[in-house]
């Protein structure tokens, strides 16, 4: 088989894989919105909400890894930090409410606008936050974000009071499909680079 023909066949396989995927979204979508219109029960419109936000989510990620796979050109835009910070923490705040994760900010009134691609700074930042919740304790768990100005540069710093990673696995983090969970799939932390 020429090269050309099976780049162009596993091309046409992550794009239909993608596509297959958005339609299961898409009922799950209009199922929530169905059930949100007759719910009446305030908590269970809070996990209906929690479930919505989730599969927008996923679309959101879904539409990246297309474009990415298209090759869509990445744009660097000037984007404030705080800002950026407060719409992934805003965007995860259902996972914070579940796992009941306190949150505290320690943020410079220094802050200035960072340059970067929004996606794909947003989904590093999400792998992040969602790898520091799985490492916290049941109840007690807290993740501290500080943001730091010095010089023209601006410093996130993302601490929680988990576990933390054993010394032997730390050369490996960051290589694609290491992990130590078991259902963990390894490509998490290696996305932020």
């Amino acid at each position: 088989m020429k090269e050309g023909s099976s780049h162009e066949k596993n091309d046409q396989f992550v794009t239909s894989l993608i596509h297959e995927i958005r339609n299961p979204l898409a009922t799950i979508k209009l199922a929530v919105e169905v059930l949100q219109n007759i719910s009446t029960d305030h908590t269970q419109k809070r996990y209906l909400e929690m479930i919505m936000k989730s599969n927008e989510r996923v679309n959101d990620i879904i539409t990246h890894a297309l474009a990415s796979f298209q090759h869509e050109i990445n744009v660097l835009r000037e984007y404030p930090l705080h800002q950026l910070v407060e719409e992934v923490l805003n965007a995860n705040a259902d996972r914070f409410f579940l796992s009941h994760v306190k949150i505290t900010k320690n943020y410079t009134r220094f802050a200035s606008a960072v340059l970067v691609n929004q996606k794909e700074i947003k989904t590093a930042l999400t792998n992040i936050i969602i790898n520091a919740i799985e490492s916290l304790p049941v109840s007690g768990g807290e993740l501290i974000i500080t943001t730091i100005a010095d010089d023209g540069k601006c410093t996130l710093v993302i601490e929680d009071n988990g576990t933390g990673i054993e010394k032997e696995h730390l050369n490996n983090i960051f290589r694609a499909y290491f992990t130590t969970k078991p259902k963990g799939v390894g490509l998490g932390l290696p996305v932020t680079l």
